[in-house]
């Protein structure tokens, strides 16, 4: 075993001498501070040195964990990847090319273009190549203008939801990425809830087939009335199949539950009717919430009908709405 893999190990496996320690360490704090552009997420960052980390562990014959939860998989968890990477000879320099280079192609062979939903308001977009987006409250896409007829179509959802009714093109594949993970299509109609806020990432499928990926690796591939639930902190993904009548009736302006969560529910409720959600009943508080109402359906008739459903009562103070 070389002197980088006797230092790698025991830094692995927490038995560092001090000196060792403080070395890698100095490297991890200075590759932590190498800048990141503009259009990188920290997500697509973490990513990048996870990637890193499995090419080095498998260079270096060392050992990397994979999991399986009862119905759930997992990613191999992230460690400090910028400190493996400095040690094993990539480096700041590498690592600041990579950035460097990467950034200066999307610059120069890319324009961008960002649509928002405010709050309280949905957004209709129309692709040159006839593709069709609807973004729900509170959403921002940003989609690449292709250089060249051959580039792949490529759209960003760095916040919240949105329906997409993707125009077939089989030389062209249709790309959405939501930091890391990535949704990949020829010609189909899908849902992906994305909100910051909420614990998971919903990929939902009404018509055609759709491919799920995590940085470089496919995690499934779903088809009509199949839906992917991802949790990115933890790295476990689920796959289940169920009716998804919910899933677009939104962008029809519907206010729509489909087993949302007392997060999701504060969320929407807040996106909706900018109203602050609190309870301190435990039983609201773990309740899966499903419920449909029209598009002109008012706050005082929604709050009505779900606290009709579920046994309990609410109070308005201000802007705040207490469910009891």
């Amino acid at each position: 075993m070389n002197f980088f893999q006797q230092i790698f190990r025991r830094y692995q496996q927490h038995n560092s001498g001090q000196q060792e320690k403080e070395l890698v360490d100095r490297w991890y704090d200075a590759t932590g501070n190498t800048p990141r552009p503009d259009w990188m997420s920290a997500e697509h960052t973490r990513q990048l040195k996870e990637s890193t980390w499995q090419r080095i562990t498998a260079n270096l014959g060392l050992e990397t964990t994979t999991t399986r939860a009862r119905g759930m998989r997992r990613i191999p968890p992230i460690v400090k990847y910028a400190a493996a990477a400095a040690i094993t000879g990539l480096g700041i320099w590498g690592i600041m090319q990579y950035f460097s280079q990467t950034s200066r192609q999307h610059t120069q062979h890319s324009v961008f273009t960002t649509y928002t939903a405010k709050p309280g308001t949905q957004k209709h977009i129309t692709l040159p190549d006839g593709t069709e987006i609807w973004l729900n409250n509170g959403s921002s896409l940003r989609v690449k203008s292709p250089s060249t007829p051959d580039t792949s179509r490529e759209v960003w959802l760095t916040e919240g939801e949105a329906y997409f009714q993707v125009a077939k093109d089989r030389n062209r594949p249709f790309i959405v990425h939501v930091d890391a993970l990535t949704t990949r299509v020829l010609g189909t109609a899908f849902n992906i809830q994305a909100y910051r806020e909420l614990s998971k990432l919903q990929v939902s499928v009404t018509a055609g087939q759709v491919q799920v990926g995590y940085h470089q690796n496919v995690l499934d591939t779903l088809t009509r009335n199949m839906q992917l639930d991802y949790h990115p902190a933890s790295g476990e993904f689920s796959v289940v199949h169920k009716e998804m009548p919910g899933k677009s009736s939104w962008r029809d302006g519907r206010f729509v539950l489909d087993r949302a969560d007392f997060s999701e529910l504060a969320l929407r409720l807040r996106l909706r009717y900018g109203l602050l959600l609190i309870s301190e009943n435990e039983r609201i508080r773990h309740t899966a919430f499903s419920a449909g109402f029209q598009p002109d359906a008012s706050l005082q008739s929604v709050l009505e009908t779900l606290c009709t459903l579920y046994n309990t009562r609410y109070t308005i103070k201000k802007d705040t709405l207490i469910i009891h």
